[in-house]
């Protein structure tokens, strides 16, 4: 079940992917996508097993799904329609 913590995660990293796409406009959206995945993917995978708690599949889906969608939500906003 996700709790208050895992939302609050979710949503610093949401804001976090908004602030760096309106900040490096020039870099790929793929590539800043795959940059906060991987910082995801570090923190999930690697640091909350040395901290002695239990990997979550449902926070990783859900820090990565909320990073995707700022990214590209922030990149409409900015660009407009961007496909035929």
């Amino acid at each position: 079940m996700l709790t208050s913590h895992y939302l609050r995660a979710a949503i610093l990293l949401g804001a976090a992917a908004l602030l760096s796409r309106l900040t490096f406009r020039l870099v790929e959206t793929r590539l800043q996508i795959l940059i906060f995945w991987g910082l995801v993917a570090v923190y999930q995978l690697v640091l909350r097993p040395a901290f002695g708690r239990r990997i979550s599949v449902a926070s990783l889906g859900l820090d990565l799904l909320v990073v995707s969608i700022a990214t590209i939500g922030t990149k409409l906003a900015i660009e407009g329609r961007v496909w035929p």
